[in-house]
């Protein structure tokens, strides 16, 4: 299914289990092209995987899309979203909770200061 959604990308365990999810939870095709390419372009800007990253590199990203790509608000949650489904994957399939980054006050924070700088 991922080379018929043109993800061919999706090669690392953490966004293939990320796919594996949503497929299973029957997102729609575009959803999950959009949550998974979302993923690759975070990892692609700071040149690691998306198992590396953290709160920070989050908050830096949304910065990033608002301030640089001009992308609006609507779509940065969209990333957000696609963020919290990338933890829900971790933490089903290894046993550990989810990072928590995105609900966190600093990153709750930075969320707000970026969209008001936009």
């Amino acid at each position: 299914m991922a080379l018929a959604l043109g993800l061919q990308k999706v090669v690392t365990p953490l966004p293939r289990r990320m796919l594996e999810e949503l497929q299973r939870r029957n997102y729609a095709s575009e959803t999950i092209r959009g949550y998974i390419l979302s993923v690759q372009q975070s990892a692609e800007y700071f040149g690691k995987s998306p198992e590396n990253m953290g709160g920070e590199e989050i908050c830096r990203f949304q910065l990033y899309l608002l301030q640089e790509k001009h992308v609006s608000p609507d779509t940065v949650e969209m990333r957000v979203s696609a963020r919290a489904q990338l933890e829900s994957a971790r933490a089903i399939h290894t046993a550990r909770p989810p990072l928590g980054l995105l609900l966190s006050p600093g990153a709750r924070e930075c969320s707000w200061r970026a969209a008001r700088q936009w």
